[in-house]
């Protein structure tokens, strides 16, 4: 059977139909396997960044420009800018994480660290 395609190899009638399923399910889970890569590669969404306004150190990331998703026991909310597709998170945040977050639970949460004040020692 060398030199045939995987396809004519299926009609082949010197196989068994268990055989016959397990290589069809091979090379439909491979191409579908293939598509999905090929439809999610390079695609990015926009994120939309929000600031709590009763939690001055409280962030959020989400995926529409209103953050209708986001909690509202943090809230009020307001926009502090957008992310486009082809751009990277700030603090060097990992932007397939946020993503992830934003389709499992529609955002994602951070904390900046408050800022210490440092003190002057006159000599």
């Amino acid at each position: 059977m060398r030199g045939e395609s995987r396809y004519n190899r299926l009609k082949s009638d010197d196989l068994s139909d268990s055989e016959r399923r397990s290589d069809t399910f091979q090379a439909c889970a491979k191409t579908a396997c293939e598509l999905l890569i090929i439809a999610t590669k390079g695609i990015s969404m926009q994120i939309y960044m929000f600031k709590s306004e009763a939690s001055p150190t409280l962030h959020a990331f989400a995926g529409d420009p209103d953050g209708s998703k986001l909690p509202e026991s943090h809230g009020p909310w307001g926009a502090a800018g957008s992310i486009k597709s082809d751009q990277h998170p700030p603090h060097r945040f990992s932007r397939a994480k946020i993503e992830e977050a934003i389709k499992l639970i529609g955002f994602q949460l951070w904390r900046m660290k408050k800022t210490s004040k440092k003190s002057s020692k006159a000599a």
